[in-house]
């Protein structure tokens, strides 16, 4: 299924301007769009059919977003309808209430065009492989039992064995100590698995777990719902773990990098790309472990719309979009800064760090990296 020429979005805001906006952004990607001024309305509409994906805003007039979540809710209508809410609101109570009642994702008013649609097409690949996935299971490792969990779609398997079903998510909610020791068994034996640590001191445990190959590591006093959410956005991903790891060293790259550079050129934005590159100090190339836990740091600082690429064997591309060259130097000062609190990640490699930046002009992808190789 295409992400965009066949997806239907629905989107309900109370302020006409909004309304266009979001509108003109997802139209001239190719997504259908029916408009929305209330909630009612679109609670109404529901009765007959479904979109692929909602947006909706928080505060409206009358019914609200999370009224209007709780509703769907009730109708039995959020099991495969994404929804992203649109609001200016930070409250984290009011987010973990909207996770709860189905809510998928958050975008920040104003509205940034490259976050939104980027948001957008990963709900819509969720939904899609979530769909293809009647049954996400999640294995409590080395438990027999595990915290109730409120999403329906997530099948909760808690023992001490390996279970037989296919997991799509293994938890870890042991001691540190016993924690530690299930990680190195698991990275051992290779597996692509989504690793979440449940740990009792975030502060003091987290950069252990992810160098001993954690994906996520949350406090184990999360609520159920957010719980929840996480671990579903992880088990809907594993199908296409292997994918998405040969991507790493994939031509695609430069096809993405193109697209951007015309989106660029389109809306008279910035577009910049940073190349991390590992000299070594002995003679030898990076090993994949290695890669593999920077690539992992690195997602840590970057936004949803960076895109990370390992170009072997050393090097690290990293395209930023709508960011100017002054964004790009403070990126690669958080990425120094970060590696440096998190070493040792190999003592043998020097890392180098060089920039390029466009606003608005057709550059060729491949001259465009060479401009950041060439700042090194």
């Amino acid at each position: 299924m295409s992400t965009k020429k066949h997806s239907i979005i629905w989107i309900v805001d109370d302020v006409p301007s909004n309304r266009r906006l979001l509108k003109k952004i997802l139209q001239m990607e190719g997504y259908i769009c029916r408009l929305f001024s209330r909630a009612e309305a679109l609670l109404e509409a529901l009765k007959e059919s479904s979109p692929d994906l909602i947006l909706m805003d928080v505060m409206m007039p009358g019914i609200t977003g999370l009224d209007a979540l709780q509703s769907m809710q009730r109708m039995g209508l959020r099991r495969s309808v994404p929804v992203i809410l649109v609001t200016s609101m930070d409250d984290p109570s009011t987010k973990e209430r909207a996770f709860s009642w189905g809510a998928n994702e958050f975008i920040s008013k104003p509205v940034r065009r490259a976050e939104l649609l980027m948001r957008v097409e990963h709900q819509l690949r969720v939904a899609t492989q979530t769909s293809n996935n009647k049954e996400l299971f999640v294995w409590f490792y080395g438990r027999t039992n595990a915290p109730k969990i409120t999403n329906s779609s997530l099948k909760i398997i808690a023992s001490l064995a390996p279970p037989k079903e296919p997991i799509h998510v293994i938890v870890l909610m042991l001691s540190q100590q016993k924690s530690s020791e299930a990680l190195r068994l698991l990275q051992n034996s290779e597996t692509k698995i989504p690793i979440c640590v449940l740990s009792e001191s975030i502060s003091e445990n987290m950069i252990t777990f992810y160098q001993q190959g954690a994906t996520s590591v949350l406090p184990n006093t999360i609520s159920a719902s957010i719980l929840s959410f996480h671990l579903t956005l992880l088990a809907s991903f594993t199908s296409n773990q292997i994918e998405q790891e040969q991507e790493l060293e994939n031509p695609s790259f430069i096809d993405e990098l193109q697209r951007e550079l015309l989106r660029a050129k389109r809306y008279n934005h910035a577009t910049s790309l940073l190349v991390l590159d590992f000299s070594p100090i002995q003679a030898r190339a990076m090993t994949v472990l290695t890669i593999k836990t920077i690539l992992k740091k690195l997602q840590v600082l970057l936004r949803s719309i960076d895109r990370l690429d390992h170009d072997p064997p050393n090097r690290i591309r990293i395209l930023l979009p709508e960011t100017d060259t002054k964004g790009a130097v403070a990126v690669s000062r958080r990425i120094r800064t970060h590696l440096q609190i998190l070493e040792p990640i190999d003592t043998n490699f020097r890392l180098r760090m060089g920039a390029a930046s466009t606003r608005g002009a057709i550059i060729d992808p491949k001259r465009f990296i060479s401009d950041a190789i060439h700042a090194l």
